[in-house]
Order: C-alpha cells, then structure tokens, then sequence
C-alpha cells in the first residue's frame, strides 16, 4: 500500500465527523415530536412545585419557540460543524492507533468510534442518567432514544468505509507540495 500519510486520518475523521452531524440532524428534524409539548414539560420540571402558572409557562414558550425552531431546522448544518471538529481530534486518535500503535486501519476506525460513542455519549448520558433520571424521560418521550446513538454509529461506519475501501480518498494528504 505504501507510506501512510500522517494526515488522511484526520481527513477521514473531519469528513466521516461532518457527514454523521449532518446525518444525525436529518435524524433529529424527523423524530422529533411535538416541539411545545417538549419545552413545556421541561419548564414545568424546572418550576419549584406550587408555582404552576399557565399564563407565565406560555408566555416563556412563545419567547423562546421562535429562536428553538431556527436552530432546530440549522441542526443539520451546527451538528455536521460540530461534528467536523470532533472528527478531527478523533481522526489524531485513529492516526495514533494505527501509526503510533500499528493497529490495523479498519481495526483502528471501528476502536477509535468505540472511543468516540463513550467519550461523547456514553459518559455524558451517564451523568445525566445518574443526577436526575426524570430529564432523560422527557428528552426520550419527545426524541427516539436511538437518536442518542446516531452519531457514533454513523460516524464509526464511515470512518470503517474509509480505512477499509480503497477508493480515491487513499491518496488524501499523500503528496508534496510542488513548491516550498
């Protein structure tokens, strides 16, 4: 195959990063359900118990709908930017297994996307899971608890595709510059 280059890595990271943010906002805008009925039930959670107030409740939503429906349908787009810049740090991590350790690059992608799902999924979800069990209920009654897994799966099924398909992405960051 050749010399490896240091930097296709993180090309394969960055590309597989931004295509998985874009795939897991597509997800997000089609499983998401009744986006009022979401925000209400968490600012009910969040009112100290005896201050219900339906007026004040409606009040907050109407502020808040307008800006929450604007970055809910510029998910794709945030989420793939997002995503782009954690591909590349974890595209470092892959370079790294396969480099610095000599792990196969398929072997290498599926480990490095397994890193990926419990460093930015599984720990955080754990802490939340661990402080207040009823903020987890109603995120997963509103958005499919499948959408938590999206990203590291997309993301470490595209990093696989390019480290073991040989396509024209074997010869990203493969070259000199013709000129210093």
């Amino acid at each position: 195959m050749g010399e490896i280059s240091d930097r296709r890595f993180i090309y394969y990271g960055m590309l597989a990063g931004f295509l998985s943010g874009v795939v897991t906002g597509i997800f997000l805008l089609a499983s998401i359900g009744s986006l009022e009925t979401f925000l209400k039930t968490i600012i009910e959670l969040s009112l100290p118990p005896n201050s219900y107030n339906e007026t004040l409740i409606n009040e907050t939503l109407s502020q808040i709908i307008g800006v929450y429906n604007v970055l809910l349908y510029a998910s794709p787009l945030l989420y793939g930017i997002e995503m782009l810049i954690f591909g590349a740090l974890f595209g470092l991590f892959h370079r790294w297994l396969v480099i610095g350790k000599g792990v196969n690059e398929a072997v290498g992608a599926v480990l490095t996307g397994l890193f990926f799902m419990l460093l930015v999924q599984g720990i955080p979800l754990g802490v939340i899971y661990a402080s207040d069990i009823t903020q987890i209920s109603v995120i997963f009654s509103v958005i499919n608890p499948l959408l938590v897994f999206v990203p590291g799966v997309t993301y470490t099924l595209l990093l696989l595709f390019f480290a073991a398909v040989d396509g024209p992405w074997k010869n990203w960051g493969g070259g000199q510059p013709e000129k210093y």
